[in-house]
């Protein structure tokens, strides 16, 4: 795959950023579509994926900004000039929940397989544990540890910054990315 597909002077086309915006395109179109099968107004659906893409691409730049903020301390007006570059898009495998036995959800019943079969063909650098921080969200953090730890993939959890029993989609962008920044190895310490 080429990185640059097409250059025009300055004006530079990238391979990835366009998979990202035909993917984009894409979610609209079928959105849309969905919509007005539902009897929904379109209209209602393109305002919303254009908040969600200004969002997408501010969140971005924020947490790149965080990671980056040594540099952006000494040059606070780099931080506007997006056509730069240092837009982060964090990748992620999704379980598609956790495991709960009150409500009758299992190992078995989520994506770990998928998980295992992508650290076993060693293009996984890194796991991060990043589920929410209550007995069931701990409990499936400590499954994954046990099934994973003999693999060579370095496996951590994000920091305890997010209070105890809270859900992740009601964390701030700020706590979630220095919790992300300040992840740390998980450790059996439930079983010590």
């Amino acid at each position: 795959m080429y990185p640059i597909l097409l250059e025009f002077g300055i004006f530079k086309i990238f391979s990835y950023g366009l998979l990202v915006a035909l993917g984009f395109l894409a979610a609209i179109l079928l959105a849309s579509s969905r919509a007005e099968e539902e009897g929904m107004e379109p209209q209602k659906i393109f305002d919303l994926c254009f908040y969600v893409m200004l969002s997408a691409l501010l969140g971005a730049r924020l947490l790149y900004v965080i990671v980056e903020y040594k540099y952006f301390l000494s040059a606070p007006l780099e931080i506007f000039k997006f056509w730069k570059g240092g837009l982060v898009f964090y990748g992620g495998l999704i379980l598609g929940g956790i495991i709960s036995p009150m409500n009758g959800i299992g190992p078995d019943d989520l994506n770990i397989r998928s998980l295992i079969a992508k650290v076993n063909s060693g293009k996984i650098l890194e796991v991060i544990l990043a589920l929410t921080t209550s007995l069931e969200g701990d409990t499936t953090n400590f499954y994954l540890y046990k099934k994973l730890k003999e693999s060579n993939v370095k496996l951590t959890a994000i920091a305890r910054g997010v209070s105890i029993g809270d859900e992740l989609e009601y964390v701030d962008d700020i706590t979630l990315g220095r919790s992300i920044l300040d992840r740390t190895p998980y450790k059996a310490t439930i079983a010590q």
